[in-house]
């Protein structure tokens, strides 16, 4: 029987500066708009300038302006009634998106992100729903990369490394020989220093993941704060396969801000039987390009 980890460590955080002291409030408001079905709300709720990215909806991708206010209308259009169950919410100081995963009643699941501007509009969010057939689904954290979850793929010294990105979260998806931790490191600057490190494992125990930073050249340590939001993992067969998701831009000093449409080095390293991060037994690098 194939035992898979699943780690929920951050489902929400928010910090918006100007806004009202409730901003989890905020957030809270649009949840019980799309509870309600009240499209007019929630078109209303953007910027100007806003961009969205929808998946798993019937309009799937970046849309901006009108297009925003037309994907709202045909995703309302494909939920015919939702019980909107947020698992948890939220709030941590150091960083400023909102991201929650909710229950959409018994079949359906999203994943809700959003950054909002100082007048409280939204500005960048992610609309991912599951569980709505036939349409293409998000990338599912179940430890098992299957054929068109991620549109990009790297390897280099035994690590494969897949993602995909939107507006605000970037998937993604790391697996290598043996049972020990297997690891990315965005945007180094020389050698190890500057990137920022996701180190994940799994065992008996569950999945394990640290988010660490390249202090110098040859070494990193362990943040202040973990910015993954989920995370699943499995060793099986000989192979660690670990899926998980952090923010583009978590505000966090100790990370690196990824911007769309960008080229980044990644450093991916494994070792094959240690379970904590430890001197790597292979290490290599790739590039790759945001959407």
């Amino acid at each position: 029987m194939r035992k898979v980890w699943l780690a929920l460590v951050v489902l929400t955080f928010l910090d918006l500066p100007g806004l009202a002291e409730n901003p989890a409030g905020l957030a809270e408001a649009w949840f019980a708009a799309l509870a309600e079905r009240d499209g007019i709300v929630l078109q209303e709720a953007y910027a100007s300038d806003a961009l969205v990215f929808f998946y798993g909806t019937p309009r799937t991708g970046f849309l901006t302006g009108t297009e925003i206010a037309a994907g709202w209308e045909e995703v309302l259009g494909a939920l015919l009634a939702v019980q909107v169950t947020p698992r948890k919410l939220e709030v941590l100081p150091e960083v400023r998106p909102v991201i929650a995963l909710f229950a959409l009643g018994e079949d359906l699941e999203a994943i809700w992100a959003m950054r909002f501007d100082p007048s409280g509009k939204i500005v960048r969010e992610e609309f991912l729903l599951y569980g709505v057939s036939p349409l293409d689904q998000p990338p599912v954290l179940d430890a098992q990369v299957v054929l068109g979850e991620y549109t990009q793929t790297v390897s280099n010294a035994g690590v494969t490394f897949s993602f995909r990105n939107g507006a605000l979260p970037l998937f993604g998806a790391l697996s290598a020989p043996g049972t020990g931790w297997v690891s990315v490191g965005f945007d180094p600057e020389f050698s190890m220093r500057g990137a920022n490190f996701v180190f994940a494992w799994a065992d008996q125990a569950g999945v394990h993941v640290q988010d660490h930073y390249g202090n110098v050249p040859t070494s990193h340590r362990q943040d202040k704060t973990t910015h993954v939001f989920l995370a699943a993992g499995i060793e099986e067969g000989g192979v660690t396969t670990v899926e998980f998701i952090i923010p583009l831009d978590s505000g966090d000093l100790e990370d690196k801000p990824l911007v769309r449409g960008k080229t980044y080095t990644v450093l991916l390293a494994y070792h094959r039987n240690s379970g904590t991060p430890s001197r790597h037994t292979a290490r290599g690098q790739a590039q790759i390009t945001l959407e």
